[in-house]
């Protein structure tokens, strides 16, 4: 999994300030502008329990340390994007949203709410 690759998980618990372009996250695209705190939570479980099934071996190398995928391993952030005004156009902001992250990701990023 791509997420895992780039992480070094033997040091994943040291304190360094936040830097976005250094490591993975979570970029929570949300159009109608409701901030939900909970939204990582069961998408980190999900990737900590992907990689516990298809690492064993690495897992095992660190169990003994591993204090789980927090938000300090993987934040999440929320870009400053456009609201919509209703209820029928969510795929047409998908759609703006990926095309304009992956024209200018730094745009994208330069513009983020840490949550």
């Amino acid at each position: 999994m791509f997420l895992f690759k780039v992480m070094n998980l033997e040091d994943n618990y040291e304190e360094k300030p936040i830097d976005i372009h250094a490591k993975p996250m979570i970029l929570y695209f949300d159009s109608f502008g409701q901030l939900d705190k909970n939204f990582p939570i069961p998408i980190r479980k999900y990737l900590e329990l992907e990689f516990m099934d298809k690492k064993p071996e690495d897992y095992a190398k660190i169990q003994s340390k591993w204090k789980g995928i927090d938000e300090n391993l993987l934040p999440c952030f929320q870009p400053l994007v456009l609201f919509q005004d209703n209820l029928k156009d969510c795929g047409i902001f998908v759609l703006e949203y990926t095309e304009s992250f992956l024209n200018n990701p730094d745009f994208i990023l330069a513009n983020i709410e840490v949550y």
